[in-house]
């Protein structure tokens, strides 16, 4: 018999709360932006991405917000229309709050040098494209972090 723990989501592990920071200043290909209006703990953005460095493919949760509500709306309009090309490799970015409160995550470019050392863990064909077949996808690595644990 199967365990009810090994249907992992199709969108990937979801990374929420203090996973996130083992995925700071990792770059990653962004795949979707899902408004989901009724999650358990209200209403979130699920960014879904694969890491250069190692394939793993990830869901990342952040509460809705204003800022966010403007800006992933018009992202996942992007991933929907282009795919993974619409944008060039990100980074989660946690900006911590002045005056105590919550950070803030969001999303930064990623620069050259950290592209770079990503792909040179993950090899990258000769397009440039880490992983991509002929036909652009990516290849996707689940066996990338143990369940429940994020590798950095």
């Amino acid at each position: 018999m199967a365990r009810f723990e090994d249907n992992e989501p199709a969108t990937g592990r979801y990374i929420d709360g203090d996973e996130r920071v083992d995925y700071i200043d990792r770059p990653m290909w962004l795949l979707a932006a899902k408004f989901q209006p009724k999650a358990l703990y209200g209403p979130r953005w699920v960014i879904e991405a694969v890491m250069l460095d190692d394939g793993e493919l990830v869901a990342i949760a952040l509460a809705d917000n204003p800022t966010r509500q403007a800006r992933f709306s018009e992202v996942g309009a992007s991933l929907a229309a282009d795919g993974r090309d619409a944008y060039e490799p990100v980074c989660l970015y946690k900006q911590e709050q002045t005056g105590g409160g919550n950070p803030f995550w969001t999303f930064r470019s990623a620069n050259e040098a950290e592209i770079i050392s990503a792909s040179e863990v993950h090899e990258v064909d000769d397009d440039g494209d880490p992983d991509a077949d002929e036909a652009g996808s990516v290849n996707f690595n689940p066996e990338a972090a143990p369940k429940g644990k994020a590798r950095k």
